[in-house]
């Protein structure tokens, strides 16, 4: 009853996998052509620079300790190389700095930086684990544009076929939850290429080592739901039109976007705070408020559940009322 929708879900699925395959392929041969360049670059520049001085030494864990004296640069550089484990880097330049502390984490590459007397403490280590969250994300980005994709499915029915989509021999809130389900699992089916997308540039350009924490249950739940919830809102905001749907599924995400931010505006100001009053009140019913798998609570899991399931009983009751 409901093969045409698999039919979509299939060219979306199809088609998302076709641009992420593309896009990987891309990675792979963008880290064939910066192959003989790592993230250490600059510590091996420094390394043969001519006045430079290196001294090897193994420690009695077997680690490799390198460590790089450059007298006229004033830089001390310590390489601890674990192997697989990867390398931990202090580097202390003898030079003015600021006394900000800054600290970049970018997949397995942690780096560091502090002041340190009149100069800077550098540490960087490399192949940390990454975060089995981060991952997470990739998979919602994924998820939630094949949730907009397949947004609408009842507006497409009524699209120039009403009368045939209401010949089918089963009842219409039935053919209604057959459809938004056969969408749901699209859209879970998109946040798992996304999620093994995500995998495969980050094996690809760094160590595949992953951290999972109790908090990734949560996280991928929040990716999960948060497409789920944002494709019902889609769904009950188009199912009573004829036409013009993609006009609300481009709309939506700039709308319900600039309503979340527009929640974090400082007070102090009577317009702003009724501004910020009233966006408050509409990002209580936008899933896109409850999108953030880094801090996922029990209370966002549960509004997203809420969510999906108010929107897709609206949606389910104006597809019931629908006339040809």
């Amino acid at each position: 009853m409901i093969y045409t929708e698999w039919l979509r879900v299939r060219g979306a699925l199809k088609w998302t996998a076709i641009v992420l395959g593309i896009l990987l392929v891309l990675c792979g041969i963008a880290r064939l052509a910066t192959f003989r360049y790592d993230a250490m670059g600059f510590v091996h520049g420094i390394a043969n620079e001519r006045d430079s001085k290196s001294t090897t030494t193994t420690l009695a864990d077997g680690t490799k300790r390198t460590v790089i004296v450059n007298a006229r640069e004033q830089i001390l550089v310590t390489i601890d190389d674990r192997g697989y484990d990867g390398q931990h880097i202090d580097i202390i330049e003898r030079k003015s700095h600021s006394a900000e502390h800054d600290n970049l984490n970018f997949g397995s590459l942690s780096i560091r930086s502090i002041a340190s007397g009149r100069g800077e403490e550098t540490s960087i280590d490399t192949n940390d684990a990454t975060f089995f969250g981060d991952f997470t994300v990739i998979g919602l980005v994924v998820a939630i544009v094949v949730a907009t994709i397949l947004g609408a499915p009842f507006a497409k029915e009524r699209d120039g076929h009403l009368e045939i989509a209401l010949t089918k021999p089963i009842g219409r809130v039935p053919l209604a939850l057959q459809t938004m389900l056969a969408d749901c699992a699209g859209i879970v089916a998109g946040f798992a290429i996304g999620f093994v997308f995500a995998i495969a540039v980050h094996a690809i350009f760094q160590s595949l080592k992953v951290r999972v924490t109790p908090q990734d249950g949560a996280a991928a739940a929040v990716a999960i739901l948060g497409p789920i919830a944002w494709y019902a809102m889609l769904n009950a905001a188009t199912a009573s039109m004829k036409r013009g749907y993609g006009v609300v599924l481009g709309f939506a995400w700039p709308v319900a976007g600039v309503i979340v931010l527009l929640t974090g505006l400082p007070s102090g100001n009577v317009i702003r705070d009724a501004i910020r009053s009233i966006c408050h009140v509409l990002s209580l019913v936008d899933p896109l408020a409850y999108l953030n798998p880094a801090a996922a609570s029990p209370q966002q899991l549960v509004m997203l559940v809420v969510l999906a399931l108010v929107y897709g009983t609206l949606a389910a009751f104006q597809w019931q009322r629908v006339e040809a």
